[in-house]
């Protein structure tokens, strides 16, 4: 499952690079959007839409074909549970939806602590493993499951991770204007994913990264961003999904 939906999370990346305007080709704003621009695409692909049963209906039995023996017995609607179901753990990239803003605000309020000096570098490994105690209820045994899992600050990303979580919040209201103009279950049950691919060209894709993220949202949903989208798209979602 992680394997499946990190495939289509850079797929978003990938679909938002490729349907820029070749008017745009050769300018600084061709491939310049911002992190959480470009964050919001993979998420966009590998939460708002992945995760839906009618992103499956063309798809799940190209899957029983591939897996037939990890998917004997399973109905395309145990795995959709299966793939939005939510629970503590400790690898950010494996989280589901509704924990991962904590994996980021982890990491965030490290990043804070390194460069104002209230986190000692030297004592980064118990810091972590303290705030994934406190936050999450586990505690990693290992660096591997913790600290080192991540190749960002390695990398020098240092206040990368913020993206991911402006990414999520920003897709949610994409895909509430999106909703407006498409029957967005529809497209994918009678795969006619083009019309999303179409919708996010015109709306997003085709500008690259001419304008800021603010002036973006603006122009794809006609109001400022409004990270309530989010927190009722997890309300909903998750209500649902667990009858509360």
């Amino acid at each position: 499952m992680s394997s499946i939906y990190s495939v289509v999370h850079e797929a978003g990346h990938a679909t938002y690079n490729y349907q820029v305007s070749d008017e745009l080709a050769k300018t600084y704003v061709f491939d310049n959007m911002s992190s959480g621009m470009h964050e919001s695409q993979s998420r966009l692909m590998e939460n708002y839409l992945a995760r839906r049963d009618s992103f499956w209906d063309n798809l799940f039995r190209y899957m029983k074909e591939l897996f037939p023996e990890q998917l004997e017995g399973i109905s395309q609607e145990d795995f959709v549970r299966a793939a939005n179901a939510t629970e503590c753990s400790l690898i950010r990239t494996e989280a589901d939806e509704l924990t991962y803003p904590l994996h980021i605000l982890i990491r965030y309020e490290i990043e804070k602590g390194i460069f104002d000096g209230s986190v000692d570098v030297n004592d980064l490994e118990n810091v972590w493993n303290d705030k994934y105690e406190e936050y999450l209820g586990i505690r990693p045994k290992k660096a591997s499951e913790g600290i080192l899992q991540d190749v960002h600050w390695s990398g020098g990303s240092f206040g990368y991770f913020p993206t991911y979580a402006l990414g999520s919040g920003y897709a949610a209201q994409f895909v509430k204007a999106m909703s407006r103009d498409l029957d967005i279950d529809e497209c994918m049950s009678n795969d006619e994913f083009i019309k999303i691919k179409e919708w996010l060209r015109e709306h997003i894709h085709k500008y690259g990264g001419l304008y800021s993220p603010s002036e973006q949202i603006r122009i794809a949903t006609g109001e400022d961003f409004n990270p309530q989208y989010y927190i009722d798209y997890l309300k909903d979602k998750y209500t649902k999904l667990y009858d509360l």
